[in-house]
């Protein structure tokens, strides 16, 4: 059947909705079905067949683009059914996720115990690696892949899932973080590796290093998802993107890869559509954005944005 088709996906904890858009008419249909946790992809191609059902000779649609949002990722953290990370840091260093910053939340915090969340890698799973770089990129110390090697083999037994290497200032200089992957390729290549210097190359130890142990936290979920979703989809659609945190879309293949990106991306997409479709073309400019779902419930200030337009 021709025609330039669009597909929109949302899936949340309870429901999974689905809504298809000719672009040449106008026209649209809508579905929403139930979320299948077990295997979102499931319900993903529920709802789509259950749409092409309704449109003469709907069989034979190609959809041009499928541009989904998932909770998929901040279900996984927010249900603690991630992977098993274990972390690589500098010598020294080993205790970065629990030192964590001075700061607690709450303007109530200075007078109550605050009680830590736990660390997504726990302190018995990370290895130091030797070697050190400064905030200048030059090398310190040199990195010894042999002693690393050595270190490694305390890894086995706590059998993780994923790997998170965040070395010092390796925002400024990631060649000790490739020379560990390399190590890693050698001895544990089945299991994923997340470097900071590829998920968030920035300044600020702690914030580059729980961010990327919380990318493979989600790594093993997200990928197994999109690979499923991708075989319910095939020869249906043309392209496949995700929808990401900062309300943009990815390409299947950077969220797999950065699957931290997805995090709360639901809220985020409800903002840009808000800036989009209400702030830009009414009065209304100072908005906040309600987005209540089968898991979670979130509200955003949609002002920031709005103040760009």
């Amino acid at each position: 059947m021709t025609g330039n088709y669009r597909l929109g996906v949302d899936v949340g904890g309870t429901f999974t909705d689905v809504l298809l858009l000719n672009v040449d008419t106008g026209t649209t249909w809508r579905a929403k079905v139930s979320t299948t946790p077990e295997d979102q992809s499931i319900g993903v191609r529920t709802g789509i067949d259950r749409i092409l059902n309704e449109i003469p000779d709907g069989s034979s649609v190609i959809l041009q683009v499928v541009n989904h949002g998932t909770t998929v990722a901040t279900n996984a953290l927010l249900e603690s059914k991630g992977a098993k990370v274990a972390l690589i840091v500098t010598e020294g260093y080993r205790d970065t996720l629990q030192t964590r910053r001075s700061q607690v939340p709450g303007g109530l915090a200075s007078w109550i115990t605050w009680k830590k969340p736990e660390p997504l890698a726990p302190l018995e799973a990370t290895i130091e690696a030797p070697g050190r770089i400064a905030n200048d990129g030059t090398e310190v110390r040199p990195f010894d892949a042999a002693l690393f090697a050595e270190r490694l083999q305390t890894l086995h037994k706590h059998k993780p899932e994923a790997i998170t290497v965040s070395l010092i200032n390796a925002f400024a200089n990631p060649v000790h973080e490739q020379a560990v992957l390399r190590v890693l390729a050698d001895i544990m290549p089945d299991i994923p590796v997340s470097l900071s210097s590829d998920v968030l190359p920035e300044v600020m130890e702690y914030e580059r290093a729980v961010t990327t142990v919380c990318n493979s936290y989600l790594k093993p979920t997200v990928h197994a998802y999109l690979h499923n979703l991708l075989a319910a989809l095939e020869g249906k659609t043309k392209h496949l993107r995700v929808l990401r945190s900062d309300g943009g879309l990815s390409s299947v293949a950077l969220a797999t890869h950065f699957p931290v990106a997805l995090a709360l991306s639901g809220p985020a997409g409800g903002v840009s559509g808000v800036v989009t479709s209400i702030a830009a073309q009414t009065q209304y400019k100072n908005l906040i954005t309600l987005d209540m779902g089968g898991t979670s419930f979130s509200l955003l200030n949609a002002l920031q944005l709005i103040i760009e337009l």
